[in-house]
C-alpha cells in the first residue's frame, strides 16, 4: 500500500515539476496568448521549481 502511494505521489510531482518548469521557461511568451493568466504565477512557480529540485 505504501509503495503504491509513494509511486503515485512521486510520478505526480515529477509531472507537476516538468509542467511548472516549462511554464517558467516560457514566461516571455505568455504575455499575449491564451496562457497569459499564468504570467502572474511565474515568480511563484520558479520558486516552487527551485525548492522541489
Amino acid at each position: 500500500m505504501g509503495t503504491n502511494a509513494y509511486g503515485g505521489t512521486y510520478q505526480g510531482l515529477r509531472i507537476l515539476l516538468i509542467a511548472a518548469g516549462a511554464i517558467v521557461s516560457a514566461d516571455q511568451n505568455l504575455g499575449g496568448g491564451k496562457g497569459s493568466w499564468l504570467f502572474i504565477w511565474v515568480a511563484t512557480l520558479s520558486l516552487l521549481v527551485a525548492i522541489t529540485t
